[in-house]
């Protein structure tokens, strides 16, 4: 039953909340903006007044220097002619030996002519009295009213002012009468000690301006991100809120609507007090309480007191696994704070909890299985239906260059020319229609070298059914060192066979390591089932790897003796199954027919099979008589033969069609015997099992 939305005034309130949040948090970051631009701007005034300071200063010190040598003596020139303010100076004017006309400058004179210099280069300086002497020297509006302050006693002025159309700082300190001022301006009234004017600088704030400037955006930049930043956590914020607000609802909703039918639920739920009491309980629930010995009103188990108050205190949900009465169960625990208590909610997780721990075994052995295809000495690997690499060892790996994620879900294409691609599928395509293929590959390496592979591919079967084909297992071994070998002696005949041969040694060999492997890792497999299909596969190995040890030892690398091969088969299976070895003999009787390679294999399976199912299930332990499983392999007319495997054992159910067994091995040998050996197959159950194969020979084979 779906729980009921909040009402709607909360929702505005929470709604009016985040947008006075969002509000704030975006005048804060306005007003974090306007005081950092503020600084800056003082920062930059203050720059600007100290450089002023600094060049009244220097104009103050070049003073003070002529003032002490009662001024300086310069040329006369057009624009230095004589002051005529001081003609009362003795020695104002002065001539020198060669002729030269030398005059007094006086500090202020000194003073104006540096300041006129000064404009070329931006600075702005000038000298200015209330009584001055000279009309230039006369005060504008601005350093009047600086002047009448200094006579107030400020001892400096400093403003912002526009001059030119441009912004400058404006700054004035006055100049105090000294001793060496009053040759000049004793007539003026001056006494020594006394404010006789000021220097006014003007220095342009245009630069000062340009660099703050280039300073905001950043700053501005530095604020949009915070902004950012709070607005999308103001707006989380809420969200979660939002969400528990959601949760405390539907909580309170979900316990209402359990509450009115708590028979029509199978799972336990209940609410429990801030002190552990049980408020609530369903029928569930309440037999889970008989299994704490409490009932409703009472306290549970103190650690679920414990858990409660945790709960409440965090305001936070919690989910706690149980095991109780054998069953294990998962309770949602959920606090409603306002009220006080928790919501319990509890659901059967038991099948579940099995079925992890199975797909963690089961997960285990396929990581047990994968580092051990890692040391196998060839190049495992495994196809899904679409030719696409599901599974690589490391050595193939290492022969792509690449790693496993940029292998598994692509196909050859994204490795192999066209060509090789085009052979290689084909092949596949073989196997997944039912056929093992055993062959030599060539191909060409990063490199453009050619390499040649001996390749055993084998289908791998849909689970339950057994009948379709979802992936191939290849097998190989690189044979480029032989088969370069091989062709600069190609001429000697027995050196090719002995190269053939040890191809079929290594092939035998790696069959030999995968069903070692098998057999070590069904010692840890405890499932009976799962056990037997990996000595199943093991078996179905071994008589692969026994065909490639006959062709090994034999003479003839096309054509096998059959009678060797399943007397040495069926004696290895008899071991394998029977501790005693003596309660089940084996008879072989075989005509003298010599087989192709190709039709030994799947004749070999069959018999695998067949006398592997006859040592499981036709010679229980309770049999006191001895057993006998008997193969025979028989000419019965030009170019047929039959293959027939039988037993004195139990026999088979009267309601027995090996077309509708669920065996694996029974389909793969009517597979076998239809499919590739193109013969019909004959089952009889009584007195014994009893299997036969009719199929022909190829007129080569005779």
């Amino acid at each position: 039953m779906n729980a009921s939305p909040p009402s709607a005034a909360i929702v505005h309130q929470m709604r009016r909340a985040t947008v006075l949040i969002l509000t704030f948090w975006t005048l804060a970051i306005a007003a974090s903006v306007v005081w950092n631009v503020r600084l800056l701007h003082d920062a930059m005034f203050e720059a600007a007044t100290h450089d002023a300071r600094n060049s009244f200063n220097k104009d103050v010190l070049y003073r003070r220097w002529a003032t002490s040598h009662g001024g300086v003596y310069v040329p006369v020139t057009d624009m230095t002619p004589p002051n005529p303010h001081l003609t009362d100076i003795f020695e104002r004017d002065l001539v020198t030996p060669s002729g030269r006309r030398l005059t007094l400058m006086n500090p202020a004179y000194m003073t104006r002519q540096v300041h006129e210099l000064g404009l070329q280069y931006g600075s702005r300086g000038h000298i200015t009295s209330l009584k001055p002497l000279r009309p230039e020297n006369a005060p504008d509006a601005w350093e009047k009213v600086a002047l009448h302050a200094f006579e107030q006693g400020k001892t400096e002025v400093i403003s912002q002012e526009m001059l030119d159309d441009q912004p400058e700082l404006r700054f004035m300190k006055p100049l105090v009468t000294e001793a060496g001022c009053l040759k000049c301006h004793a007539v003026q009234g001056y006494k020594e000690g006394e404010i006789r004017g000021g220097i006014s600088v003007s220095v342009a704030l245009t630069p000062y301006l340009e660099v703050a400037h280039a300073r905001i955006w950043p700053i501005a930049g530095v604020h949009a991100g915070l902004w950012f930043l709070g607005v999308l956590g103001i707006l989380l914020g809420a969200s979660q809120v939002r969400q528990r607000i959601d949760n405390q609802f539907r909580a309170d909703e979900e316990i209402k609507s359990l509450s009115k039918f708590p028979s029509e639920n199978p799972f336990p739920i209940m609410r429990l007090g801030e002190n552990g009491s049980v408020l609530y309980a369903n029928e569930a629930g309440e037999a889970l309480l008989k299994a704490w010995s409490c009932s409703i009103g009472e306290r549970v188990p103190e650690t679920w007191c414990d858990t409660v108050k945790e709960v409440l205190a965090s305001k936070t949900s919690k989910i706690i696994d149980i095991d109780l009465c054998g069953r294990t169960f998962s309770f949602a625990i959920t606090p409603v704070s306002d009220l006080h208590y928790v919501n319990l909610y509890g659901r059967d997780i038991t099948k579940r909890k099995q079925a992890e721990l199975k797909l963690k075994d089961a997960f285990t052995e396929i990581q047990h299985l994968r580092e051990a295809m890692d040391h196998v000495p060839a190049y495992v690997y495994m196809k899904d239906s679409q030719f696409r690499y599901i599974y690589a060892n490391r050595l193939t790996l290492e022969l792509f260059g690449c790693s496993a994620k940029e292998l598994v879900g692509f196909d050859d294409t994204r490795y192999f020319p066209p060509d090789t691609v085009k052979r290689l599928r084909e092949v596949d395509l073989r196997v997944f229609a039912g056929e093992q293929t055993s062959e030599e590959i060539n191909v060409a390496d990063a490199g453009a070298n050619r390499r040649v592979y001996w390749e055993v591919k084998t289908p791998i079967y849909v689970e339950p059914e057994r009948k379709t084909v979802w992936g191939l297992l290849g097998i190989s071994t690189d044979i480029t060192q032989r088969k370069q070998s091989g062709e600069k002696l190609k001429s000697l005949l027995k050196e090719k066979e002995m190269l053939i041969k040890e191809v079929h040694h290594r092939v035998k060999n790696n069959f030999a390591v995968v069903s070692s492997l098998l057999g070590l890792q069904s010692r840890d497999i405890h499932d009976t089932e799962v056990k037997a299909m990996f000595m199943q596969s093991r078996d179905r190995i071994n008589s692969m790897a026994l065909l490639h040890e006959r062709l090994y030892q034999s003479q003839d690398l096309t054509h096998i003796n059959f009678s060797e091969y399943l007397g040495t088969l069926a004696d290895d299976l008899v071991k394998a199954y029977e501790s005693d070895s003596d309660r089940i003999s084996t008879v072989i009787e075989v005509d003298d027919i010599v087989l192709d390679v190709n039709k030994v294999l799947p004749c070999g399976l069959i018999v695998n099979e067949l006398i592997s199912n006859a040592l499981k299930y036709g010679f229980p332990k309770s049999r006191t008589d001895k057993g006998q499983i008997k193969v025979s392999f028989q000419k019965i007319n030009g170019n047929e033969v039959e293959l027939a495997v039988m037993d004195n054992g139990v026999g088979l159910p009267d309601d027995f069609d090996i077309e509708k067994s669920p065996s694996l091995g029974l389909q793969l040998v009517t597979m076998m015997a239809e499919g590739q050996l193109g013969g019909k197959l004959k089952v009889s159950g009584k007195g014994g099992a009893k299997f036969q194969i009719q199929f022909p020979l190829h007129p080569l084979v005779e």
